[in-house]
Formats: C-alpha cells, structure tokens, sequence
C-alpha cells in the first residue's frame, strides 16, 4: 500500500512539473465560461493585466467572437489603425447574429502555470477547453494535461466575425438607395389607395381618366419632364394645374412657355 501510495505522489508530481516546463508559450486558449456570462468572464479575465501575474508578458487580450449580422458595419473613421481582431472585437451582442462560440472566451497570453491557476480561481470561469481530468479533488489539479493552443482556427474565426468596412461615400450611397426604396413603398402605397377609393376620386381625377380634361408636359423650368392636367386658364396664358410628382399630385402653376398640352 505504501509503494502504491507513493506511485500516485510521484505520478501528480510529474504531471504537475510537465505542466509547469509546458505552460510557458503564448498563443490563444480557450476557456469554458457559463453561457450567457462571457462578457463578465471577459472583464474578470482583462482586469488580471497589471498585476504580478501578467507582469513580464504582453497584454492579455480576451475575445467573445461574434457573427456580425448583415447590415452591421465599422465606419472607415473608426476603423483606421485597428487590426482584423480589433474590429472584430467592436461586434457586441446587439450587433451580432450569433455567437460563434457560446460558453467560452479565446484568450491570448504567454501561459505560466501561475496564470492558469489564477484562471482557475476566477468564479466566472470552469477551465480550459482542452485537457483530461483526474479523480483528485482539488480545482488546481483537475487537468492532466496542458492546455493546447488553437492559433491554427483563429484566422478561420477571424474571417467568419470580421465585420463590412464602409467609407463615407458607401454610407452616403447607401441611405440614398434606402431612401429611394421608402419612395417606391410611398408610391406603391398611393397606387393602392386609388385603387381602393374607386369613384370616391376628387372630380379632376375622374375627368382626367375620362380624357375631358387637357393634358399638360412641362418641357422648361423647375418642373421639367413632369406630367400633369391643367386645372384653370388664366388671361395671360399660364395655368394653374396638378402635376404627378414622385406619386404625388402637386399643385403648380405654369407659365404659357412652359408646357404643351399632349
């Protein structure tokens, strides 16, 4: 019983030395986290740069990957001097489709094994994604093996959150056509209710559909190219009329010059 006793120590003891000469690399890990709560992983996680632990190492950085939905986009603006992850990392919940990975957070960091166990006594945080399990109890030494990088699936998982870059111009374009498609809709709009209002037309229209009523085209000035009916004659020779513009009928009124009944 002594020697078995003695063959588990010295089996945890090289377990834990080979965990602590491997967990010296920096890459990204993954780290198991409750659903719903990786954005307070992620915090707990980033509030361990500046202490002694992360002391002699660059920042650790932390990510949620997020698939940004399709009309979620960066500004150029904002976006200049940022890297691929760094745009990645300005997609939040409200902005995303789906998470990519729920219930963990990536993590980049040289891994020691003071890190990891400052991981492991993080409440928001049940441990690495990687590695086997042993039958003791305590949390610290739960896993028999390192932690493996991913470093390999990153730029995949880049690729699938990376979000749309817009310039200004692609912006402005964009509302344009927004706005054109809100004219359409109007429109189409109009044409409906005519259609349902039957004889409860005004007067003009139903005459104007009759054909009793002159047809005007305005060939000069600010109205150029629109099409209308004629409403009243005045002495001079101008009129008063209803031109259709962008679906609506607009009151106008014209110069002698300015038309030609069609």
């Amino acid at each position: 019983m002594k020697e078995a006793g003695a063959s588990v120590v010295q089996r945890e003891f090289l377990v834990q030395r080979a965990m602590s000469e491997a967990a010296t690399g920096e890459g990204w890990y993954m780290l198991e986290v409750p659903e719903t709560r990786e954005n307070q992983a992620k915090a707990a996680i980033l509030a361990l740069n500046g202490t002694k632990l992360t002391r002699g190492q660059g920042e650790v950085v932390a990510w949620v990957p997020r698939v940004p939905a399709d009309g979620f986009y960066v500004a150029e603006e904002d976006a200049v001097g940022k890297s691929e992850l760094e745009l990645c990392q300005m997609v939040e919940e409200e902005d995303m489709i789906e998470m990519l990975q729920p219930g963990y957070v990536l993590v980049r960091c040289a891994l020691t094994q003071e890190l990891m166990d400052a991981f492991d006594d993080l409440r928001s945080v049940r441990g690495f994604a990687t590695g086997g399990s042993s039958r003791f109890g305590k949390k610290k030494y739960e896993k028999l093996n390192t932690p493996l990088t991913m470093d390999d699936q990153i730029p995949r998982m880049i690729e699938r959150c990376l979000p749309v870059v817009k310039t200004e111009a692609d912006i402005e374009a964009e509302k344009a056509r927004e706005q054109a498609k809100e004219v359409m809709r109007a429109e189409r709009g109009d044409e409906a209710d005519e259609a349902d209002a039957g004889d409860m037309r005004p007067v003009a229209s139903r005459e104007e559909a009759s054909g009793s009523v002159d047809r005007v085209e305005v060939h000069t000035g600010p109205f150029k190219g629109f099409k209308g009916h004629i409403v009243a004659r005045n002495d001079d020779g101008s009129v008063e009329a209803t031109l259709a513009i962008f679906g609506r009928d607009t009151n106008v009124s014209l110069a002698a010059d300015e038309f030609n009944c069609i």
